[in-house]
């Protein structure tokens, strides 16, 4: 079950309450590219 914060700051919330390990390797799963998931969790 999703929690109150869960349901309404959605797919970015989540992403940004992520580690930088865990950001990058999810934005990995999307995007091949290596460099791009690197400096997109680093900017978030």
């Amino acid at each position: 079950m999703e929690t109150k914060t869960e349901e309404t700051d959605g797919h970015a919330g989540r992403l940004n309450r992520l580690s930088a390990d865990e950001a990058e390797r999810a934005l990995l799963d999307c995007c091949g590219s290596a460099r791009w998931a690197r400096e997109v969790a680093a900017l978030r």
